[in-house]
């Protein structure tokens, strides 16, 4: 996938009526290292690695059916993101 291509993670742009203008996908992991003596760091660990994604959508005026469910879950490249 292209760095440039947007993700719907929602599942909610039919390209006609609801338009995906953009997407962030809100990473955040923490960092345990550990030091020697002179204080280089001899080991790291990444952990709690979290994705918080969200999308923006831009609405036409001649929407006239818009079915969202909170709760709902869609797949992106086989992670599962819910509606909330």
């Amino acid at each position: 996938m292209s760095f440039k291509s947007k993700i719907d993670y929602c599942g909610l742009a039919d390209g006609t009526s609801i338009l995906l203008k953009s997407h962030t996908e809100g990473a955040s992991n923490s960092i345990a290292t550990c030091a020697n003596n002179e204080g280089d760091v001899i080991d790291a660990t990444v952990y709690g690695h979290v994705i918080d994604p969200s999308n923006d959508y831009a609405i036409k005026s001649d929407l006239t059916d818009l079915s969202i469910v909170l709760g709902s879950v869609n797949t992106v490249d086989n992670q599962y993101f819910m509606l909330k």
